[in-house]
């Protein structure tokens, strides 16, 4: 059987994250490719319970595995997604071929770098919330994509956005997500905060991995800052860095897929990097 890849979308996303073209390609090189969506987002289960942690939704990605049958696999993370293959290959070494955070960031504090945001950067994150605040709910559907589509052109960097992709990404998360789900406090975003309020406790955590990895970042990411995913490429041990210029947190476009597919697949077969 082919080599499975499995695709972890990051906080409020979806399955869809992936698009059925990027996965396509992934297919074509030789691996079996499985997305799914997170507790609480499309057409999981929404909570009804108390909270959750990172540490659940890893375990989450193992069920899945377990329940199809599949041994171990390549981790692919996008965001909060990427944290979560961290996790994995960490406390699931032996289930794990090798991980790709993509516009992601360490799982805790790192040792060779300096933690704490300079005032250009705090200004930077505090655009960024902004913008996510500033969108407004709307009473009608185009209202909502309308909203969501100005924070993903603010995301996408400075390489253009294919709106088609953008909007498409939009209206399959508005139809099958609780609204609860896209609102300021949820589960998801208490899963982040509760993240990054322990960092300083697995300080150094990341020189455990034993796996090959490949950090993949945008240089114009303004939600996760590229500096920390140069840092993070460096602590984690072997580890590969590809800082692709213009892209930003987000990859809506067909010209990414295709950059983003080839070092993915590249990494998964072990062929060197350039």
């Amino acid at each position: 059987m082919a080599p499975a890849c499995v695709l972890i979308s990051g906080a409020m996303e979806g399955a869809w994250c992936w698009t059925d073209r990027l996965c396509q390609k992934i297919t074509d090189a030789g691996f079996r490719v499985l997305r799914y969506d997170h507790r609480d987002i499309g057409r999981s289960t929404q909570n009804s319970g108390p909270g959750y942690r990172l540490q659940d939704l890893t375990e989450d990605v193992i069920a899945i595995l377990d329940a199809l049958g599949i041994q171990n696999a390549h981790f692919v993370g996008h965001s909060m997604g990427g944290y979560i293959c961290q996790m994995l290959a960490i406390d699931f070494q032996e289930r794990v071929l090798s991980i790709c955070p993509l516009g992601s960031g360490p799982l805790g504090d790192l040792e060779a770098a300096d933690n704490r945001l300079s005032p250009d950067e705090q200004k930077r994150m505090d655009q960024t919330w902004g913008v996510y605040l500033a969108r407004q709910d709307s009473d009608n559907t185009e209202g909502h994509i309308r909203g969501f589509l100005e924070v993903y052109r603010y995301l996408h960097g400075t390489l253009s956005m294919d709106e088609r992709i953008a909007r498409r990404y939009v209206t399959e998360m508005l139809s099958h997500s609780p609204k609860e789900t896209l609102q300021a406090g949820n589960c998801h975003e208490m899963v982040m905060r509760e993240l990054m309020q322990t960092s300083s406790e697995r300080k150094g955590i990341l020189k455990r991995i034993q796996v090959p990895t490949l950090v993949m970042h945008g240089d114009h990411d303004y939600a996760a800052l590229p500096r920390f995913a140069i840092a993070m490429s460096n602590e984690i041990p072997g580890a590969h860095l590809c800082l692709l210029a213009g892209m930003g947190h987000m990859f809506f476009s067909e010209g990414l897929e295709d950059t983003l597919a080839s070092h993915l697949i590249a990494h998964m077969r072990g062929l060197p990097h350039v």
